[in-house]
């Protein structure tokens, strides 16, 4: 009987601690969807990354990096790392002035790459629901990136407001630690807001 209790006490020990561990934002998907849960406890802003120094405005939070473009340099640090996906949020003209082929390098690397074209004039309702369904697909950290991650914090604030049920205050929060920056796309953001609460 003792050696019974003895067993149950050591699994009961380690499925904490591997909750602990996912809780401590390991990488698994189902744990980054935790992380980005609102109304969670594990919800936080993003706060600047270190050594990206060759990357305009990094920063992360749990399993979500946020970038202005990334160098392919930056990008194989990132494949190294554990990332999985790259979400591109350049419009077309941006991506055309790239000095190297960009989803053929991401692909390269072993990670999925999705573009979805943002600016603050087009953002829209769309824009964050391919956002939304991106990220369900991905099977572990991804990165989201415009040209300077301005673009990027605005469409974080849409997604984590109507995907995530943050307010929209809070949301526009959580967008500016990010990266959003202009007040064109706050104003893009919180019209995107508006019409997916609507």
């Amino acid at each position: 009987m003792r050696t019974n209790l003895e067993m149950m006490a050591g699994v009961l020990f380690l499925g904490a601690a591997v909750g602990a561990g996912l809780l401590l934002g390991g990488c698994s998907s189902s744990s980054d969807r935790k992380e980005i849960a609102c109304d969670g406890t594990q919800m936080g802003m993003a706060e600047p990354l270190a050594g990206y120094d060759d990357v305009k405005n990094v920063s992360r939070m749990g399993g979500m990096t946020f970038a202005g473009q990334p160098t392919e340099a930056a990008l194989a640090r990132y494949a190294a790392e554990g990332g999985t996906m790259v979400i591109d949020i350049r419009t077309h003209e941006g991506k055309d002035g790239a000095s190297f082929d960009e989803a053929a390098t991401v692909a390269g690397l072993g990670m999925a790459y999705v573009h979805i074209p943002v600016s603050p004039a087009t953002m829209s309702t769309d824009d964050v629901k391919r956002f939304a369904e991106a990220l369900r697909e991905s099977d572990g950290p991804v990165m989201v990136h415009c040209g300077s991650s301005n673009r990027v914090g605005g469409l974080w604030a849409a997604f984590v407001a109507l995907e995530k049920g943050c307010p929209t205050e809070k949301a526009i929060e959580k967008g500016k630690a990010a990266g959003m920056r202009s007040a064109s796309v706050e104003e893009a953001a919180r019209r995107v807001i508006g019409e997916g609460k609507e």
